[in-house]
């Protein structure tokens, strides 16, 4: 029973085209600034003295790169990395490691919020984990010819939810029509 007490939840957040395709040649093959600052804005959002956790695979792990604050911890998975990379501050075989370890004595109290920001491999542990909270998704409009995707929600353990704080209507920027949708784990 004490064991479950420290269990922590987290959530994924993704932009992804009609393929649910999510980048190409790793890096983005789209130009939203709101749903950069949408992203950002709940990436970062986190207590004074308190830090987010930001769950990652080897590839995305150079993506994040710009994304370094003193805010944030990044956990990155990978079962052929031997070392920790440059700019994260773990090296986990798997998602259930990294949680074991935000759950540890040590950064219990230290994080707040706990992010799973792809790729493919990384979101996929993250929907069949039972704590996945929610799942961000920027529906883009179009096929953008990805190489890096990321799997769609499971309509039997999400549901489609609406958030006050979410525009949940088509938006368009750049000539691209987007959506914000949220999924919560039923």
């Amino acid at each position: 029973m004490a064991s479950n007490q420290h269990k922590v939840r987290f959530n994924m957040i993704v932009a992804a085209d009609d393929k649910l395709g999510i980048g190409k040649d790793v890096s983005l093959p789209w130009n939203l600034p709101t749903d950069r600052q949408f992203y950002m804005s709940h990436v970062t959002k986190v207590s004074p003295n308190k830090k987010n956790a930001m769950i990652v695979g080897r590839l995305t792990e150079s993506i994040s790169r710009q994304e370094r604050k003193p805010s944030k911890l990044f956990f990155v998975l990978s079962k052929t990395l031997k070392e920790v990379p440059p700019r994260a501050d773990y090296l986990c075989q798997s998602l259930e490691e990294a949680l074991a370890i935000i759950e540890g004595p040590s950064l219990r109290d230290v994080v707040e919020n706990v992010w799973i920001i792809g790729g493919y491999g990384v979101y996929k542990a993250g929907l069949e984990s039972p704590q996945c909270h929610r799942y961000y998704i920027t529906r883009v409009y179009g096929d953008f010819q990805c190489d890096a995707f990321c799997p769609d929600v499971d309509s039997t353990k999400f549901k489609l939810v609406s958030d006050p704080d979410i525009n949940g209507e088509i938006q368009e920027e750049n000539g691209i029509k987007f959506k914000f949708e949220v999924y919560e784990r039923m």
